[in-house]
């Protein structure tokens, strides 16, 4: 743009130029997109409270329990409709009537909506 002013209409001394740049355009950055995980549950060996996390694609019915080295349910986490993301479910070492879980071995289990893990934990004194 050329832009011409002075002091009168007789004198048109001034002349200015001015360009415009073509926007910039800023993008949002990439964001990666939410899988289903079930991570592994810290502490790990474990002497008491123990977090389990995981990340959901999608919403949906949830169950995330603890499992003995014979496959039967120590204690239910989990177990229903959760939304998508991340979530942190706690095991405080009790079995479901609420007695002390003994030394061992365990397994936490997740199963969701695409989402199927197992992930070891141990239990010491």
């Amino acid at each position: 743009m050329v832009v011409f002013g002075g002091f009168d209409e007789t004198r048109l001394n001034d002349v200015w130029e001015l360009w415009w740049n073509p926007a910039l355009a800023v993008e949002d950055p990439p964001s990666q997109p939410l899988l289903n995980t079930l991570r592994p549950p810290a502490p790990n060996p474990s002497r008491g409270t123990t977090r389990v996390s995981y990340a959901l694609a999608r919403p949906g019915s949830v169950q995330l329990g603890v499992y003995d080295v014979n496959g039967r349910l120590v204690r239910r986490l989990v177990d229903g409709e959760r939304r998508a993301g991340t979530d942190t479910a706690v095991w405080d070492g009790l079995d479901e009537s609420g007695a002390r879980s003994g030394v061992g071995v365990y397994f936490v289990r997740l199963t969701g909506p695409g989402i199927r893990e197992t992930r070891r934990l141990v239990v010491l004194k």
